[in-house]
């Protein structure tokens, strides 16, 4: 199986050829790089190559949190890609996180918003957190 990547993937070309690779068994679209990442196909289209989801490195294994998380019977709370675009962006001064169309965004917008389901479900479930004092 060919995987093929396409840079200018929101462009008429990267349109072009990726419905010409949809539907085909001997290829496949793994990603798209191109400055506006808007998706429109199945596949992730990302700002630089280091984005791609060829690039992510499994810290803890494949599914490694996903089966801690259902081990421990707790909810999975997100799955932060570890790519390059995060340490460049932050020197940058702009930080991925507030990039709601890349990968690393999106993965960040999940984030926060399953620690705001958890936090509500949690204090609708459970008695107040007490205080606690020290002397």
């Amino acid at each position: 199986m060919t995987k093929i990547v396409i840079c200018g993937a929101n462009g008429k070309m990267g349109h072009t050829v990726a419905s010409c690779i949809d539907g085909r068994d001997d290829c496949t679209v793994i990603g798209g790089v191109d400055s506006y990442t808007a998706k429109y196909a199945d596949f992730p289209i990302v700002a630089t190559p280091a984005e791609l989801p060829e690039n992510k490195y499994y810290l803890f294994g494949k599914e490694g949190t996903k089966r801690l998380a259902e081990e421990l019977n707790v909810p999975l709370l997100g799955q932060i890609p570890i790519v390059q675009s995060i340490c460049e962006s932050g020197d940058a001064g702009t930080p991925a996180a507030l990039d709601e169309n890349s990968m690393t965004g999106m993965a960040f917008m999940e984030l926060a918003r399953n620690v705001v389901t958890q936090t509500e479900k949690r204090n609708a479930e459970m008695a107040p957190t007490e205080i606690v004092h020290t002397h």
